[in-house]
């Protein structure tokens, strides 16, 4: 079955407030067999954003455009700073990062290497490059074990009982430091070949630890970050050591002053302060250019009134950079929203887009908020957005199947990615910035199959469609076991579902079908104008129980077979009596003033029953008092059919069912006739169940729906001259 084509009804509105709207997305579903309802078919949720990172202060990709167009450092630094100055300054030669914490570290060395003690006392010397396993010990201090069993802080002077312990790099000979039980941000599994490796306890009464390298210059540190491709142009290079270098400072100030800050280190090697690669970043290609713009600003940093500034920065500002008031509380005069046309120069993340299932946004923003909204409707943002168009202190709210929530506009990024991480994803699949729309794609139409009761030989079907592309209402069609019983449309008031939808009341159905007895597979299909049907759902509707069968003894006997005039073959008459009238046969609770009547047929290729009446018999004083007695005949001719206006006939001519004068009560295929063990039971239009016992006669038939008349071979024929009185009961 073909695709539907997608019909979108998106807009972006980048003013306050925003309204995120519903857009629906045409998708066929396959007519399967199921009994699980369809609450709506699962919604995709998309995201269509600008920029790449917060949007504060310098776009590093605006950067990169600015110098390749031929802008000076003093213009790019100018342009997202403005108002600051740059100026040479003293810096901190003894920066310590912090690199991770877990439970335990693992240091490969790639030469000689000493590890030094709390008090710088040598504790081991490794001649060659080893590997060693530091941990803490139960006690209190450390383990450091090298790949021979041996722990070279064990003994009695214990020279690791405290630490920190210490291990000198040296330029050239990098060692990689992993971690073992992560608990914390860090950037393990990178190489350093400069400063000091330190290991300490992260606390006291803990299992943890801490990796730190310290000892280093401001332009050591710069060497190792990591923040803008070397192989971008030098002066946007230049203008990234500048603002690194002011970020780096102002940190480091701010905490080495603050009475509040109690962690042995500075800085942090991941984005929460700059991220930072160490010896890695040395050797990418083309690192001496970025080496040369550390060293071509040394000791170089933005100033504002003689102080560091905040020097925010990003990948991609999307167009226009954010204000630093709105994003950090920060409402400095240099960090101001203004549009930058260079951020779309040759930048993949000018634009970007996103794609995630209902299923996937509910589960992430779940975590956060621990509140299931179900299949996600909408998603909406209020309150106030930045100039430049992100939403990190707006609401946002989703609206599900199932309820809604409200969170920050910050919190949703956040719990995304936090998702994406979660599940292995990478950048690809991240929210770059709060910078963006979104839109809800829906399949055309939703609803649901709610519930289909029986009562007797009707069926209740109930649900709800809704197109928001289409008309008001939508047709849904009832099939029963593949066949359509009814088409519907869905118009009932459904208040409940206009209350995520904002699509009108007018969208429900609650409706009444037939079916018959048996069991039945039930399903409901929605009709979206021009396309194919959406599956709402399927249920099993059980058979009704089948009524006991009531047992009748008709009263009667076959009197006489003889020879017919020449074609008319055989004629076969008797007569039956009944008691009680409601005992005779189904027929007596008709409107027929005749109410008795039994089938046989002769054998022969031609022993076909026609409407011919029997004379009514002589003595029949008992009979005829209650009004309850008739004859019966039958004739093998099959053009009898219809000769007696109230007799039509038994044949395929006639078309009707039944004997004597009140054959025409009863019509061929809605009753039928079975025989079990040389019983007659017949069951009638209405459900109700008739047996008869075979003593009183010997023959009995089954009417077919081809109209033929089969049953047991007779022996009851005697010869024409031997025929019997008509005989009473």
């Amino acid at each position: 079955m073909p695709m539907m084509k997608a019909r979108w009804r998106a807009r972006r509105r980048r003013v306050a407030p925003v309204s995120l709207l519903l857009v629906l997305l045409a998708l066929c579903l396959p007519h399967v067999p199921a009994d699980a309802q369809v609450a709506t078919a699962t919604s995709t949720v998309r995201f269509d954003g600008h920029g790449s990172g917060h949007g504060v202060g310098m776009s590093q990709y605006g950067a990169r455009a600015r110098a390749e167009a031929g802008q000076s450092r003093p213009d790019i630094l100018g342009f997202y700073y403005p108002g600051a100055t740059e100026s040479s300054v003293a810096v901190p030669d003894d920066l310590r990062v912090h690199l991770f914490s877990g439970k335990g570290a693992v240091f490969t060395a790639s030469g000689p290497t000493t590890l030094l003690g709390s008090t710088n006392a040598v504790v081991a010397t490794f001649p060659t490059a080893t590997t060693v396993t530091f941990g803490r010990r139960a006690g209190g201090g450390f383990s450091a074990t090298t790949p021979d069993g041996v722990d070279h802080c064990a003994g009695a002077a214990n020279p690791c009982a405290t630490g920190p312990l210490s291990m000198e790099l040296v330029v050239g000979q990098p060692v990689r430091t992993d971690v073992i039980g992560q608990v914390s941000i860090g950037t393990p599994g990178n190489r350093y070949h400069r400063g000091t490796l330190m290991i300490g306890k992260r606390f006291e009464t803990t299992d943890t630890l801490w990796v730190t390298l310290g000892g280093l210059t401001m332009d050591e540190y710069l060497f190792g970050l990591a923040e803008m491709p070397s192989a971008w142009p030098l002066i946007a290079l230049e203008s990234q050591a500048v603002a690194g270098r002011t970020f780096a400072l102002r940190r480091i100030q701010a905490r080495r002053a603050s009475p509040s800050w109690s962690m042995p280190w500075d800085l942090y090697s991941t984005i929460d302060d700059q991220v930072f690669y160490g010896y890695a970043n040395e050797l990418a290609t083309n690192s001496a250019t970025w080496m040369r713009a550390v060293t071509n600003t040394t000791g170089k940093v933005l100033l504002w009134q003689g102080s560091p500034i905040e020097a925010f920065y990003s990948s991609s500002n999307g167009g226009k950079s954010a204000d630093g008031g709105y994003v950090f509380s920060l409402s400095l005069p240099y960090l101001i929203s203004r549009p930058d046309p260079f951020d779309d120069d040759v930048n993949p993340y000018a634009n970007w887009s996103r794609e995630y299932t209902s299923e996937e946004i509910d589960a992430w923003q779940r975590a956060g908020t621990g509140v299931s909204v179900g299949t996600i409707t909408d998603i909406r943002v209020s309150g106030s957005l930045d100039a430049s168009g992100r939403n990190d202190n707006a609401s946002v709210t989703i609206a599900g199947s199932a309820g809604s929530v409200t969170l920050p506009g910050k919190s949703l990024r956040s719990l995304i990615n936090a998702g994406v991480a979660a599940a292995g994803g990478g950048n690809a699949r991240r929210l770059l910035s709060t910078d963006y729309s979104v839109a809800v794609m829906v399949a055309e139409p939703i609803g649901a199959f709610e519930s289909a009761t029986r009562n007797g030989e009707t069926l209740r079907v109930k649900g709800w469609a809704f197109d928001a592309t289409a008309a008001p209402t939508i047709p849904v069609e009832v099939q029963v076991d593949g066949v359509t019983a009814r088409t519907i449309d869905a118009a009932a008031a459904r208040p409940d579902i206009d209350s995520s939808l904002s699509g009108g009341v007018a969208l429900g159905f609650d409706e009444t079908i037939s079916v018959n007895r048996s069991a039945a597979r039930v399903c409901a299909f929605a009709h979206a104008p021009g396309g194919p049907a959406l599956l709402l759902g399927c249920k099993a509707v059980p058979a009704l129980p089948a009524p006991a069968p009531t047992t009748h003894t008709p009263l009667g006997a076959g009197d006489a077979v003889v020879d017919s005039a020449p074609g008319r073959g055989l004629q076969w008459c008797g007569l039956a009596e009944a008691i009680q009238r409601d005992y005779l046969d189904p027929l007596a609770i008709l409107p027929s003033d005749v109410d008795a009547w039994i089938l046989a047929q002769l054998e022969g290729p031609e022993a076909h029953l026609q409407g011919v009446e029997c004379e009514q018999a002589t003595d029949q004083a008992v009979a005829e008092t209650q009004n309850q007695l008739d004859g019966f005949q039958g004739l093998n001719a099959p053009d009898d059919a219809g000769q007696n206006p109230q007799d039509p006939g038994f044949g395929t001519a006639g078309g009707q069912l039944g004997g004597g004068r009140f054959w025409d009560h009863v019509a061929i295929g809605r009753t039928i006739l079975r025989i079990e063990n040389g019983d007659l039971t017949l069951e009638t239009e209405d459900g109700s169940v008739y047996h008869w016992d075979s003593e009183f006669y010997r023959r009995i038939v089954e009417h077919v729906p081809n109209g033929e008349i089969v049953g047991p071979v007779d022996d009851h024929v005697v010869p024409a001259d031997d025929v019997d009185d008509v005989g009473g009961v």
